[in-house]
């Protein structure tokens, strides 16, 4: 069903259309997705990997591309969002109950994942310029402009 999902939204979005368009999709699908799953990657990954790898298909790009956005903003800002992330819950929980250092609030956490914030922009920018972006050529090989 993902993959019939996937085939769908490119066909009728004008985003599907575009290199650039068919990664913010990428971006926020993958993003969403991990939200659903409370910051638990490895099920957002199985869950939303063949939609999105259908996506990059679609506009040739490279399976490490593709790669590489799914696992980077899997593990992006999603994971620092206080209400919702695992790991800042159990990030505070693990300080409570010591005597010598005060309880950490989410909100504390959140601010101390740096990487998680760092990773998202530096994506973020290598989508919106095309940084880093390679295509599929022939057998599978990375190239740097799209086959025709």
């Amino acid at each position: 069903m993902s993959a019939i999902l996937g085939k769908g939204l490119c066909l009728v979005s004008k985003m599907g259309r575009t290199v650039r368009g068919a990664e913010i999709a990428m971006m926020v699908g993958i993003s969403f997705t991990t939200l659903i799953f409370g910051g638990v990657t490895s099920a957002s990954m199985t869950t939303f990997g063949k939609v999105q790898n259908e996506i990059g298909k679609r506009v040739g790009l490279h399976p490490y591309r593709r790669a590489n956005l799914l696992d980077g903003f899997a593990n992006a800002i999603v994971l620092v969002v206080p209400f919702l992330s695992v790991f800042v819950f159990l990030g505070a929980l693990l300080s409570k109950g010591y005597d010598f250092v005060a309880p950490l609030l989410l909100t504390q956490v959140s601010r101390g994942m740096i990487y998680c914030m760092v990773l998202f922009l530096v994506l973020l920018f290598s989508i919106i310029t095309g940084w880093g972006r390679q295509y599929e050529g022939l057998e599978g090989k990375a190239v740097s402009h799209p086959q025709e």
